[in-house]
């Protein structure tokens, strides 16, 4: 009978164990898919009767002409983005990222959500409410 309740008491001490060091040690600190910098690769608004289209094509054109050259980059950190329209502007906001909901909210004066999506290794889609796709792509 001291042998089945040492047993059971080394068992029980076992587990506990694995089960703290798990809990306590697990890594909370899940890494971002967005974190690094992002190029924008493409956009698709298929579905936007509004202005956003063409306002976003003009930014595009007018950057192009701009003596600066266009970087158009997005750059993720753990919790801040910057925006570098150009080598001389760069935009910096806060924002979050639900993994459980893959939504990324921008924090701005009003707060943008947009639906995550990865659509290959080096390639994720940011959608807005109107449907309007932004393709980024991995910058090495």
């Amino acid at each position: 009978m001291k042998k089945q309740t040492l047993a059971v008491c080394i068992i029980a001490t076992v587990l506990s164990t694995f089960a703290a060091c798990k809990w306590f040690g697990s890594n909370n600190n899940t890494s971002s898919p967005l974190i690094g910098k992002w190029q924008i690769d493409s956009f698709d608004a298929k579905k936007d009767t509004g202005k956003a289209a063409l306002n976003f094509v003009g930014l595009i054109w007018l950057a192009s002409q701009s003596k600066d050259s266009v970087k158009m980059q997005y750059e993720f950190a753990k919790d801040t983005l910057l925006f570098h329209l150009t080598n001389k502007e760069t935009e910096k906001l806060p924002y979050q990222f639900n993994a459980a909901k893959n939504e990324l909210t921008i924090k701005d004066s009003i707060n943008q959500v947009l639906a995550y999506s990865k659509v290959n290794d080096s390639t994720i889609s940011l959608m807005d409410k109107d449907s309007t796709k932004l393709y980024l792509r991995k910058v090495n």
